[in-house]
């Protein structure tokens, strides 16, 4: 990933690079706007045999369907009103193309939550390094080897997250079984009772690390956008280590069929 952002730096300029920046922002917000908690809680169901990981995955796939059509319908609304002052230097291409990485984005995520869930933690970091290897090589072809723009950028991560998507449904395929097209209420209402618990403020973490960027944006323009997204990346490497714990040990403590507490709330 470090490899991909240099790359892009280099041949986009500031300029380039904040329009990237910028726009590759807007489905990430749509993703943490319409994620709902899915993610974790069918994760933690997973975890915690509740429901069969064929329903689970197929179950997953429709609602990441609809909450990507939504998310895509919303955010074109979003963006045509917010064009002329939030936007006002990002091509109108770019803007309305970068929302076709939302449902891309939403179904990887959760497709990728079954794996967690069934803690078979090699297969979900593999989807991880994948996409990521994705994204490189699309670099190389559409920005570096013929020196592209912003908008080569956003089709080299489109590229990354759908062909990564289909690699993870085809292996989450022989793990889960044949995904269950059917809704299942019950888990709708587990999922959505659990994962909401959560998703306020998540959303609101996301907003709290993110939106400077479209301030930044807003205020001075793509050029010290760009400058800008390179420091918070490069400061965000620190986070790698810590990022790896919580799902290695979150989901191994959800399927414990009993937590190592006595009935008075201490440790046994």
């Amino acid at each position: 990933g470090t490899i991909s952002s240099v790359i892009l730096a280099r041949v986009l300029g500031p300029d380039g690079k904040g329009i990237f920046a910028v726009c590759t922002l807007i489905p990430f917000l749509i993703v943490t706007v319409f994620d709902f908690g899915v993610v974790p809680s069918s994760a933690y169901f997973l975890a915690r045999r509740r429901h069969p990981p064929g329903e689970v995955l197929g179950n997953n796939i429709l609602f990441a369907g609809a909450l990507g059509t939504a998310g895509v319908v919303l955010g074109a609304v979003a963006i045509s009103l917010l064009r002329a002052t939030a936007f006002a230097a990002v091509p109108p291409a770019c803007l309305y193309g970068c929302l076709l990485l939302a449902p891309l984005q939403i179904f990887f995520l959760f497709v990728q939550a079954v794996p967690l869930g069934l803690q078979r933690f090699a297969d979900y970091n593999r989807a991880a390094v994948l996409r990521s290897a994705f994204f490189l090589i699309g670099t190389v072809m559409l920005v570096w080897a013929p020196p592209g723009g912003a908008l080569y950028a956003l089709a080299a991560s489109a590229f990354a997250w759908g062909l990564a998507g289909l690699v993870l449904f085809a292996e989450t395929r022989l793990l889960a079984g044949r995904p269950v097209l059917r809704l299942r209420r019950s888990y709708l209402r587990e999922v959505s009772r659990f994962g909401l618990q959560s998703h306020v403020g998540n959303l609101l973490s996301y907003l709290n690390y993110r939106g400077d960027l479209l301030l930044v944006n807003w205020l001075l323009g793509p050029a010290a956008a760009g400058f800008y997204s390179v420091s918070v990346l490069i400061a965000e490497q620190l986070w790698i280590f810590t990022n790896a714990v919580q799902p290695a040990l979150f989901h191994p403590v959800a399927a414990e069929n009993e937590l190592p507490f006595t009935t008075d709330g201490w440790p046994g």
